[in-house]
């Protein structure tokens, strides 16, 4: 379907015979200029100069090679270095990581095995017997007295570290 220029468009007015509703007939338009006007009103420039200027941005067609040529050898780079991210990731090649802290005293038999686990762990506390009678007692239930004199509490798990008193403190000593 060929479209007409748009001096010959027609378009859907009220008749000038006072017919309120136009009845549906198509009137020639009166200024082969008025399109071009109302248009440069609403969109800024006439269609004339807007053609001219999407002509002169597509005047240089060396640039768009150059342009597409940089964007595959960025899109190539992003591959590699994705493709080498993923291996490293993987861990292959990479010896395992070391422990958090030292092994913990696994307690078999928390009658024989706990008296001596917390005479270490408390050996370095000024209140002695305190944290004696605490740990003996997280030793008993959780099976487990972290090494060393302070610290290494995740080495026991969640028994020894999520036990708390009734005033929402840790039960079992951390130091």
């Amino acid at each position: 379907m060929a479209l007409a220029p748009h001096h010959q468009l027609t378009s859907y007015a009220p008749a000038p015979s006072g017919d309120r509703w136009g009845a549906g007939r198509a009137l020639p338009r009166r200024q082969p200029g008025a399109l071009t006007r109302a248009l440069s009103r609403h969109h800024g420039s006439p269609p004339q100069q807007r053609q001219a200027s999407t002509a002169q941005s597509t005047q240089h067609p060396s640039m768009a090679p150059s342009k597409l040529a940089v964007a595959v050898a960025l899109v190539a780079t992003l591959l590699l270095l994705s493709n080498s991210n993923i291996k490293a990731a993987s861990g292959v090649g990479y010896p395992p990581a070391p422990p958090v802290g030292p092994p913990p005293h696994q307690i078999v038999d928390p009658a024989k095995d706990c008296g001596g686990a917390c005479d270490v762990r408390c050996g370095a506390q000024s209140r002695k017997n305190r944290c004696t009678r605490a740990c003996l007692k997280c030793c008993s239930v959780c099976r487990c007295v972290p090494a060393g004199t302070a610290g290494n509490q995740e080495t026991c798990g969640k028994c020894y570290t999520d036990w708390t008193t009734h005033g929402n403190r840790t039960k079992c000593p951390a130091a």
